[in-house]
């Protein structure tokens, strides 16, 4: 009897061990299956992020214009068509409906032509004006000035002031070079501060974005509701507050005891006005609203690695990538 119930006994083993081996397979499948998952996952997540940021981006924008149509509106101003005298109140529709054959893009208004005594690159987007370049704005009366406009980021109509990309420009400068502004507006350069405070220390308000790029070509961006920038007599005091972004405030607000960089007076190498007991424009190379010494720096010496050569000693921006990071691409702009 029990050698008939070998062959059974073997019979059932094999099924046994089959059985366990199929098991075992499916739970290898299962694995990988749920690996990839976790994989496809992480990237969504990731997806969803970058739309995220970009969502806030474009909500920021659309908030930009309404709030600029709604002061157009109650000023009852109407937009007059450059090429055909028609005139709309219906700003995006004249926006959409503009061509490349119709619109005054590449003009850039004469100062001899009262016509287009434009104060800022905010009125000459507002005007028509939308292709980022080099245009005439008046400062004073009859004193004009070139600047650059943004007239493609986050709504345009912005006036940029400051510009690293490259370091062909020397930013450890003194005071006299700063109040009047160096370098050249389609690559490295700072505006002036003296035009700086004849263009935003008025009744208007004004807003200011901060934009950063590393060496992995990453970028990030830092916005404030309201700034400005004071008379010679305050040192070129700055006022700025209302931080939005996604590069942290290392500007307006601080929990460090560096900052924060609101309501600090301008220094140079040979213009001591920082919080600090010592001279921080001299031992950092540079020049900056200073309080003891920065959270911020982007005046500081240009690096064409993302490894500062010593602490602090680059342009910084702390919030985003902290004090050892040499930030590849500054633009600071207002409007």
């Amino acid at each position: 009897m029990l050698e008939d119930e070998i062959p059974k006994l073997k019979l059932y083993s094999l099924n046994l061990l089959e059985q366990f081996e199929q098991t075992e397979f499916t739970e290898a499948e299962n694995f990988d299956k749920i690996k990839n998952d976790t994989e496809e996952i992480k990237k969504n997540i990731e997806d969803l992020k970058h739309t995220e940021e970009q969502c806030l981006e474009n909500i920021n924008i659309n908030n930009n214009l309404t709030k600029r149509l709604e002061e157009q509106l109650v000023n009852g101003k109407k937009f007059v068509s450059k090429e055909n005298d028609s005139v709309t109140t219906d700003y995006h529709e004249r926006e959409c409906n503009c061509s490349v054959s119709s619109c005054p893009v590449n003009r850039t208004p004469s100062p001899n032509d009262p016509k287009t005594s434009y104060k800022s690159c905010l009125e000459l987007y507002d005007s028509g004006f939308k292709s980022n370049a080099k245009y005439n704005i008046g400062v004073e009366k009859e004193r004009y000035i070139s600047v650059y406009c943004d007239m493609t980021t986050d709504g345009g109509g912005w006036t940029v002031f400051q510009r690293r990309q490259d370091g062909s420009v020397d930013f450890f400068r003194d005071w006299n070079e700063y109040e009047t502004g160096f370098g050249n507006l389609t690559g490295e350069f700072w505006l002036g501060n003296n035009f700086l405070n004849l263009l935003t220390d008025n009744d208007a308000p004004h807003e200011l974005r901060i934009d950063l790029e590393d060496h992995d070509g990453n970028r990030a961006y830092a916005k404030y509701s309201s700034f400005k920038v004071g008379s010679k007599r305050t040192n070129y005091k700055l006022y700025v507050s209302g931080y939005t972004g996604n590069a942290g405030d290392s500007l307006a607000e601080s929990d460090s005891s560096y900052g924060p960089h609101d309501q600090m007076e301008f220094s140079t190498r040979d213009a001591d006005n920082d919080g600090s007991s010592g001279h921080c424009a001299s031992k950092w190379n540079g020049a900056w609203w200073f309080k003891a010494c920065f959270d911020s720096h982007l005046n500081g010496l240009y690096q064409d690695q993302s490894k500062c050569k010593s602490e602090w000693d680059c342009i910084i921006w702390n919030t985003w990538k902290g004090s050892y990071y040499a930030l590849k691409f500054t633009e600071m702009k207002f409007r």
